[in-house]
């Protein structure tokens, strides 16, 4: 679907107010809660140990995110559409 088409559809149907990035896991749909680094630590990577101190784990199949370099471009993507109401 191209950006123009994806517009319109959050357009006709009203759906800016439903965009909530972030809040759900990209492996299972299941949602996002914020865990504490200490309690995940040893499952980390050392460079991702080293470099971040806020995570998010899925709350059904486990997956361990944080704002790594994909975070910026996929925000910026979000707020583009955002914006264009």
């Amino acid at each position: 679907m191209s950006k123009i088409q994806t517009q319109e559809v959050l357009r006709r149907f009203d759906l800016y107010s439903l965009i909530k990035p972030f809040t759900r896991c990209a492996h299972c749909n299941g949602k996002l809660v914020e865990i504490d680094k200490q309690k995940i630590e040893h499952r980390l990577e050392p460079l991702t140990k080293q470099h971040y101190d806020r995570f998010l784990i899925c709350s059904e199949c486990d997956h361990i995110y944080w704002q790594g370099n994909h975070y910026a471009r996929v925000k910026r993507l979000v707020d583009n559409f955002s914006n264009e109401k």
